[in-house]
Protein backbone atom coordinates (compact mmCIF):
# COMPACT_ATOMS: atom_id res chain seq x y z
CA UNK A 1 0.00 0.00 0.00
CA UNK A 2 1.60 3.47 -1.14
CA UNK A 3 0.99 6.21 1.31
CA UNK A 4 1.19 9.56 -0.13
CA UNK A 5 0.35 13.27 2.12
CA UNK A 6 -1.56 15.66 -0.03
CA UNK A 7 -3.60 18.88 1.36
CA UNK A 8 -2.70 17.85 4.71
CA UNK A 9 -4.64 14.36 4.42
CA UNK A 10 -2.89 10.85 4.14
CA UNK A 11 -3.95 9.66 1.09
CA UNK A 12 -4.14 5.18 -0.05
CA UNK A 13 -2.79 5.26 -3.57
CA UNK A 14 -2.33 2.69 -6.04
CA UNK A 15 -0.14 2.89 -9.25
CA UNK A 16 0.21 0.66 -12.26
CA UNK A 17 2.50 1.10 -14.81
CA UNK A 18 2.60 -0.57 -18.28
CA UNK A 19 4.19 -3.78 -17.69
CA UNK A 20 7.66 -5.00 -19.31
CA UNK A 21 7.54 -5.14 -22.93
CA UNK A 22 4.48 -2.17 -23.13
CA UNK A 23 5.90 0.59 -24.71
CA UNK A 24 4.88 3.52 -22.29
CA UNK A 25 2.45 5.87 -24.05
CA UNK A 26 3.28 8.77 -22.01
CA UNK A 27 -0.44 9.53 -20.90
CA UNK A 28 -1.76 9.66 -17.06
CA UNK A 29 -5.33 8.31 -16.09
CA UNK A 30 -6.47 9.29 -12.86
CA UNK A 31 -9.39 7.38 -11.57
CA UNK A 32 -11.94 9.36 -9.31
CA UNK A 33 -14.32 6.75 -7.19
CA UNK A 34 -17.68 7.37 -5.78
CA UNK A 35 -19.10 8.75 -2.57
CA UNK A 36 -19.69 6.72 0.61
CA UNK A 37 -19.90 3.48 -0.43
CA UNK A 38 -16.94 2.80 -2.82
CA UNK A 39 -13.14 3.14 -2.84
CA UNK A 40 -10.48 2.56 -5.31
CA UNK A 41 -11.49 -1.58 -5.55
CA UNK A 42 -14.57 -0.42 -7.70
CA UNK A 43 -11.67 0.51 -10.39
CA UNK A 44 -9.02 -1.99 -9.81
CA UNK A 45 -10.24 -4.96 -11.25
CA UNK A 46 -12.86 -2.80 -13.85
CA UNK A 47 -10.61 -0.68 -15.97
CA UNK A 48 -6.89 0.07 -13.67
CA UNK A 49 -5.52 -2.93 -15.34
CA UNK A 50 -6.62 -3.03 -18.80
CA UNK A 51 -5.22 0.51 -19.18
CA UNK A 52 -1.84 0.32 -17.40
CA UNK A 53 -1.90 -3.50 -20.12
CA UNK A 54 -2.63 -0.71 -22.87
CA UNK A 55 0.85 1.38 -21.77
CA UNK A 56 -0.75 4.12 -20.20
CA UNK A 57 0.53 5.16 -16.29
CA UNK A 58 -2.79 4.69 -14.00
CA UNK A 59 -3.54 5.92 -10.89
CA UNK A 60 -6.34 5.29 -8.32
CA UNK A 61 -6.61 6.40 -4.60
CA UNK A 62 -9.35 6.33 -2.17
CA UNK A 63 -10.76 9.80 -1.16
CA UNK A 64 -10.26 11.28 1.82
CA UNK A 65 -12.51 9.39 4.03
CA UNK A 66 -12.43 6.20 2.14
CA UNK A 67 -10.88 3.18 1.97
CA UNK A 68 -7.65 3.21 3.41
CA UNK A 69 -7.32 6.91 3.31
CA UNK A 70 -7.58 9.27 6.51
CA UNK A 71 -10.69 10.37 7.92
CA UNK A 72 -10.60 14.09 9.76
CA UNK A 73 -13.90 14.56 11.13
CA UNK A 74 -13.87 17.58 8.62
CA UNK A 75 -13.18 18.71 5.24
CA UNK A 76 -15.15 17.22 2.43
CA UNK A 77 -16.13 19.84 0.73
CA UNK A 78 -15.84 19.73 -3.16
CA UNK A 79 -13.00 21.84 -2.76
CA UNK A 80 -11.33 20.25 -0.68
CA UNK A 81 -11.47 16.93 -2.69
CA UNK A 82 -10.22 18.94 -5.58
CA UNK A 83 -7.28 20.77 -3.33
CA UNK A 84 -6.78 16.74 -2.35
CA UNK A 85 -6.06 15.93 -6.16
CA UNK A 86 -4.30 18.81 -7.02
CA UNK A 87 -1.88 18.16 -4.09
CA UNK A 88 -1.46 14.48 -4.93
CA UNK A 89 -0.49 15.30 -8.73
CA UNK A 90 1.72 17.75 -7.29
CA UNK A 91 3.26 14.59 -3.91
CA UNK A 92 3.80 12.50 -7.23
CA UNK A 93 5.52 15.40 -9.55
CA UNK A 94 3.18 14.80 -12.23
CA UNK A 95 3.77 17.91 -14.17
CA UNK A 96 1.85 17.36 -17.63
CA UNK A 97 -1.87 17.27 -17.83
CA UNK A 98 -3.65 14.03 -16.70
CA UNK A 99 -6.45 12.27 -18.14
CA UNK A 100 -8.90 12.54 -15.52
CA UNK A 101 -11.86 9.60 -14.73
CA UNK A 102 -14.91 10.20 -12.82
CA UNK A 103 -17.36 7.50 -11.49
CA UNK A 104 -20.32 9.17 -10.17
CA UNK A 105 -18.93 12.02 -7.63
CA UNK A 106 -15.42 11.17 -8.80
CA UNK A 107 -16.79 13.54 -11.64
CA UNK A 108 -17.95 16.50 -9.74
CA UNK A 109 -14.38 16.27 -8.69
CA UNK A 110 -13.01 15.68 -12.09
CA UNK A 111 -14.97 18.65 -13.59
CA UNK A 112 -14.39 20.35 -10.53
CA UNK A 113 -10.66 20.07 -11.45
CA UNK A 114 -10.93 20.72 -15.18
CA UNK A 115 -12.46 24.33 -14.16
CA UNK A 116 -10.21 25.64 -11.51
CA UNK A 117 -6.84 23.94 -12.48
CA UNK A 118 -7.36 23.57 -16.41
CA UNK A 119 -3.69 23.52 -16.79
CA UNK A 120 -3.82 19.95 -15.11
CA UNK A 121 -6.54 18.52 -17.22
CA UNK A 122 -5.97 16.63 -20.49
CA UNK A 123 -9.64 15.35 -21.06
CA UNK A 124 -12.59 14.34 -18.85
CA UNK A 125 -14.71 10.93 -18.77
CA UNK A 126 -17.42 11.17 -16.95
CA UNK A 127 -19.11 7.55 -16.04
CA UNK A 128 -22.29 8.54 -14.43
CA UNK A 129 -20.53 11.42 -13.42
CA UNK A 130 -22.01 14.33 -11.06
CA UNK A 131 -20.61 17.82 -11.59
CA UNK A 132 -21.45 20.71 -9.27
CA UNK A 133 -24.09 22.95 -10.74
CA UNK A 134 -27.02 24.84 -8.82
CA UNK A 135 -28.38 22.51 -6.04
CA UNK A 136 -25.68 20.03 -6.20
CA UNK A 137 -24.93 20.33 -2.45
CA UNK A 138 -28.44 20.37 -1.53
CA UNK A 139 -28.55 17.32 -3.53
CA UNK A 140 -26.27 15.57 -1.99
CA UNK A 141 -27.18 16.12 1.11
CA UNK A 142 -30.49 14.88 0.75
CA UNK A 143 -28.74 12.00 -0.91
CA UNK A 144 -26.58 10.81 2.15
CA UNK A 145 -29.50 11.64 4.71
CA UNK A 146 -31.97 9.10 2.69
CA UNK A 147 -29.02 6.49 2.74
CA UNK A 148 -28.07 7.08 6.30
CA UNK A 149 -32.23 6.01 6.73
CA UNK A 150 -31.75 3.31 4.20
CA UNK A 151 -29.03 1.32 5.96
CA UNK A 152 -30.93 0.68 9.15
CA UNK A 153 -34.07 -0.84 8.14
CA UNK A 154 -34.66 -4.37 7.34
CA UNK A 155 -35.04 -4.53 3.36
CA UNK A 156 -31.52 -2.45 2.82
CA UNK A 157 -29.59 -4.22 5.82
CA UNK A 158 -30.89 -7.63 3.65
CA UNK A 159 -30.31 -6.66 0.36
CA UNK A 160 -26.68 -5.27 1.47
CA UNK A 161 -25.65 -8.84 3.27
CA UNK A 162 -26.60 -10.58 0.29
CA UNK A 163 -24.04 -8.99 -1.28
CA UNK A 164 -21.16 -10.36 0.88
CA UNK A 165 -18.61 -9.51 3.89
CA UNK A 166 -17.38 -6.74 2.05
CA UNK A 167 -20.03 -4.96 1.03
CA UNK A 168 -21.50 -4.91 4.62
CA UNK A 169 -17.97 -3.51 5.80
CA UNK A 170 -18.27 -0.73 3.37
CA UNK A 171 -21.93 0.39 3.92
CA UNK A 172 -20.83 0.07 7.91
CA UNK A 173 -18.09 2.90 6.66
CA UNK A 174 -20.26 4.75 4.75
CA UNK A 175 -22.64 5.31 7.48
CA UNK A 176 -20.05 5.79 9.97
CA UNK A 177 -18.68 8.42 7.52
CA UNK A 178 -21.80 9.78 7.36
CA UNK A 179 -22.50 10.00 10.77
CA UNK A 180 -19.06 11.12 12.41
CA UNK A 181 -18.06 13.98 9.67
CA UNK A 182 -18.77 16.87 8.42
CA UNK A 183 -19.60 15.45 5.27
CA UNK A 184 -23.24 16.10 4.81
CA UNK A 185 -22.94 19.59 5.65
CA UNK A 186 -19.70 20.12 3.63
CA UNK A 187 -21.18 19.05 0.81
CA UNK A 188 -24.48 21.08 1.55
CA UNK A 189 -22.81 24.51 1.75
CA UNK A 190 -20.41 23.42 -1.85
CA UNK A 191 -20.44 26.47 -3.82
CA UNK A 192 -21.84 25.87 -7.48
CA UNK A 193 -19.87 26.29 -10.63
CA UNK A 194 -21.44 28.90 -12.94
CA UNK A 195 -23.08 27.88 -16.02
CA UNK A 196 -20.91 30.24 -17.66
CA UNK A 197 -18.18 28.30 -16.12
CA UNK A 198 -19.25 25.68 -17.96
CA UNK A 199 -19.62 27.16 -20.93
CA UNK A 200 -16.27 28.45 -20.94
CA UNK A 201 -14.92 25.21 -20.71
CA UNK A 202 -12.33 24.30 -23.18
CA UNK A 203 -11.54 20.42 -22.60
CA UNK A 204 -12.95 17.32 -24.12
CA UNK A 205 -15.25 15.58 -22.06
CA UNK A 206 -16.35 11.44 -23.03
CA UNK A 207 -20.03 11.29 -20.68
CA UNK A 208 -21.01 7.51 -20.84
CA UNK A 209 -24.82 7.02 -18.87
CA UNK A 210 -27.27 4.46 -18.36
CA UNK A 211 -30.55 4.55 -20.22
CA UNK A 212 -32.10 3.89 -17.33
CA UNK A 213 -30.15 6.35 -14.86
CA UNK A 214 -32.07 8.80 -12.60
CA UNK A 215 -29.17 11.22 -13.20
CA UNK A 216 -29.42 11.02 -17.22
CA UNK A 217 -30.68 14.53 -17.40
CA UNK A 218 -27.81 16.05 -15.88
CA UNK A 219 -25.64 14.19 -19.02
CA UNK A 220 -27.90 16.22 -21.29
CA UNK A 221 -27.65 19.38 -19.43
CA UNK A 222 -24.42 19.22 -19.36
CA UNK A 223 -24.13 19.02 -23.44
CA UNK A 224 -26.37 22.13 -23.74
CA UNK A 225 -23.69 23.38 -21.60
CA UNK A 226 -20.14 22.57 -22.48
CA UNK A 227 -19.17 23.18 -25.81
CA UNK A 228 -17.00 19.25 -26.15
CA UNK A 229 -19.22 16.63 -24.71
CA UNK A 230 -19.32 13.19 -26.79
CA UNK A 231 -22.06 11.17 -25.15
CA UNK A 232 -22.93 7.77 -25.04
CA UNK A 233 -26.07 6.68 -23.24
CA UNK A 234 -26.28 2.55 -22.73
CA UNK A 235 -29.93 0.85 -22.83
CA UNK A 236 -30.32 -1.43 -20.37
CA UNK A 237 -28.07 -0.32 -17.70
CA UNK A 238 -28.94 1.99 -14.82
CA UNK A 239 -26.47 4.05 -12.65
CA UNK A 240 -24.09 1.23 -11.64
CA UNK A 241 -22.68 1.41 -15.49
CA UNK A 242 -19.25 0.61 -13.65
CA UNK A 243 -20.16 -2.14 -12.32
CA UNK A 244 -22.32 -3.85 -15.23
CA UNK A 245 -20.46 -2.64 -18.33
CA UNK A 246 -16.68 -2.70 -17.24
CA UNK A 247 -14.75 -4.66 -20.31
CA UNK A 248 -17.33 -2.32 -22.83
CA UNK A 249 -15.97 1.01 -20.58
CA UNK A 250 -12.01 -0.15 -21.29
CA UNK A 251 -12.69 -0.27 -24.77
CA UNK A 252 -14.38 3.03 -25.38
CA UNK A 253 -12.10 4.21 -22.49
CA UNK A 254 -8.84 2.72 -24.61
CA UNK A 255 -10.63 4.04 -28.03
CA UNK A 256 -10.67 7.85 -26.41
CA UNK A 257 -7.10 7.92 -25.14
CA UNK A 258 -5.89 6.41 -28.63
CA UNK A 259 -7.20 9.15 -30.81
CA UNK A 260 -10.72 7.87 -31.35
CA UNK A 261 -9.86 7.03 -34.95
CA UNK A 262 -12.79 5.00 -36.43
CA UNK A 263 -15.91 4.56 -34.73
CA UNK A 264 -16.72 4.07 -31.51
CA UNK A 265 -16.94 0.37 -29.83
CA UNK A 266 -20.74 -0.85 -30.20
CA UNK A 267 -22.63 -1.25 -26.89
CA UNK A 268 -24.74 -4.43 -26.65
CA UNK A 269 -27.38 -4.41 -24.22
CA UNK A 270 -27.80 -7.15 -21.93
CA UNK A 271 -30.20 -9.81 -22.38
CA UNK A 272 -31.56 -10.35 -19.37
CA UNK A 273 -32.80 -7.57 -17.57
CA UNK A 274 -30.51 -6.12 -14.96
CA UNK A 275 -31.99 -6.56 -10.93
CA UNK A 276 -33.20 -2.90 -9.76
CA UNK A 277 -30.70 -1.21 -7.66
CA UNK A 278 -31.71 -0.62 -4.33
CA UNK A 279 -30.89 2.79 -3.25
CA UNK A 280 -32.68 4.81 -6.14
CA UNK A 281 -34.60 7.30 -5.37
CA UNK A 282 -37.48 5.68 -6.91
CA UNK A 283 -37.28 2.95 -4.16
CA UNK A 284 -36.57 5.25 -0.95
CA UNK A 285 -38.16 4.78 1.81
CA UNK A 286 -40.31 7.78 2.33
CA UNK A 287 -39.82 10.32 5.24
Amino acid sequence: MTEVFANGVRLHVQRLVPPPGVRPSGKTVVLLHGLIIDDLSSYYFTLANPLSAAGHDVIMYDLRGHGHSDRPETGYSMEDGIADLHGLLTALDITHPVHLVGNSYGGAIAMGMALTHPHRVADITLIEGLYADEGFGEEMAETLGFLTKCVYEEKWRAWIAERGKKTVKMAHRGVSLIENTTIQQDLLSTTPHAAADFRALRKSILAIYGEASEILYRAHKLKDLASEVQLFVLPGLDHRVLLHAGPYLCQVLLWWLNGRHGAPPLWVAPVIALESAPLTRALLPAV
